[in-house]
């Protein structure tokens, strides 16, 4: 099966996630106030990178991804995100983030 996810980053083009390409993540602190990390189940080598959208499809944020200073969300307003997450140029998972 194959997910398909929004991207709103001109031009306008659906992200398909194939099921069997999914890295499980998980997203701390979720809610956050200043800044989001990264943990996956599995480990990865290469580039990981992100898109940060709003609920409405919005691009908000994008780039590489680098645990040890995750992804800035001070500057949002509050309210939920969904996070893209793409490893070697593959889309390999989303997550929702909530902002306080």
């Amino acid at each position: 099966a194959i997910l398909s996810f929004p991207l709103w980053n001109p031009p306008i083009h659906l992200v398909e996630i194939d099921q069997e390409e999914v890295i499980p993540f998980t997203i701390f602190p979720n809610p956050a106030e200043e800044r989001v990390f990264m943990e996956m189940e599995t480990d990865v080598e290469g580039e990981v990178r992100y898109s940060l959208q709003s609920t409405s499809g919005q691009h908000i944020r994008s780039g590489e991804y680098h645990a040890t200073e995750g992804i800035r969300v001070s500057t949002l307003a509050s309210g939920i995100y969904q996070l893209l997450i793409w490893v070697n140029g593959r889309a390999v998972g989303t997550e929702r983030v909530i902002v306080d």
